[in-house]
C-alpha cells in the first residue's frame, strides 16, 4: 500500500524502528517486517542526512579539528538552516509498505512514544 507522510514522520518512523529492533525482544516475524519497512524508507533518510550536511557545510564554519558546526552563537546561520531543514522534513514523501496489524504489535511490549510514530503504519 502506498503512503503519503511528511518527511519528519518517516524519520521519526525510522528512530522507531530502529529503536524497537534494537532494544525490543521481539519474534522474528515482526522484525523481519519491521526491517523490510526501514529497507522501503531507507532512501528518504539518507537523501535527508546528505542535505542535512549539505546545509551545515553551506551555514556552518570550520573549527580547529577540521570539523564544520554552526555555532550556537551564530543565530543567523542556525535561523536560515533551520529554515530549509523545516522545509524538507514538511515535505511529502511516498512510501509502499504492507501495514502491520495491530494485533501484531501491541501485545509485543513496546513503548506508547514508539507506537504512536508507527501509528501510520498501523491498521485494525
Amino acid at each position: 500500500m502506498e503512503l503519503t507522510l511528511k518527511l519528519k514522520d518517516v524519520l521519526n518512523l525510522n528512530n522507531a524502528l530502529k529503536a524497537i529492533i534494537d532494544e525490543i525482544d521481539i519474534d522474528a516475524l515482526l522484525k523481519f517486517r519491521l526491517l523490510g519497512i526501514m529497507k522501503e524508507i531507507e532512501n528518504h533518510v539518507t537523501n535527508f542526512n546528505l542535505i542535512c550536511n549539505e546545509k551545515i557545510s553551506e551555514f556552518g564554519t570550520r573549527d580547529e579539528e577540521g570539523n564544520i558546526t554552526i555555532p550556537s552563537e551564530d543565530k543567523e546561520a542556525i535561523r536560515k538552516f533551520n529554515d530549509v531543514m523545516r522545509k524538507v522534513t514538511d515535505s511529502e514523501v511516498s512510501i509502499n509498505v504492507t501495514k502491520i496489524k495491530s494485533k501484531e504489535i501491541f501485545s509485543k511490549g513496546i513503548k506508547s512514544e514508539y507506537l504512536i510514530w508507527l501509528y501510520p503504519i498501523i491498521e485494525e
